[in-house]
């Protein structure tokens, strides 16, 4: 499933490399950040790409999958990938900041708070919180 997702976010990005765009934008949230991640990781292209991802499980997924923690790397040592901004909640138990060992001036996380009590923590539902964040929109747009 995920090579599937993978395949399917490269043929996006081609298309897009070919249409005359002066920016893209990739936006991902929960699981679609790792598979944008290991898709955006070797990824070349002479359109400059931002990464924007809500509500990732990659630091969770990085502690199982040695290659995806490569994968994180890469990405932010790809020359093509101008900057990723990630957005996570500690109201959100499905998610936390991304793995990031070092300092890249081109990525930056952004803690935001979200008014939920315990039973949207525990179901999962603060989860969707990130489709009602005007910062993370405001990001998307820059």
């Amino acid at each position: 499933m995920a090579r599937k997702l993978q395949a399917r976010i490269a043929v996006a990005l081609n298309d897009a490399k070919g249409k005359n765009y002066t920016d893209i934008v990739v936006v991902a949230h929960s699981f679609g950040a790792v598979a944008a991640v290991e898709a955006l990781a070797a990824f070349q292209s002479d359109v400059p790409i931002h990464l924007v991802t809500a509500g990732s499980p990659l630091a969770i997924c990085c502690a199982r999958s040695p290659d995806l923690e490569r994968a994180v790397h890469d990405l932010l040592t790809n020359k093509d990938i101008m900057g990723w901004s990630d957005f996570y909640s500690n109201d959100d138990w499905m998610c936390c900041a991304p793995p990031v060992k070092g300092n890249f001036p081109h990525f930056k996380v952004t803690p935001i708070k979200f008014s939920t009590g315990f039973t949207e923590k525990f179901t999962g539902k603060a989860h969707m919180n990130y489709f009602n964040c005007n910062v993370l929109y405001k990001q998307i747009l820059e």
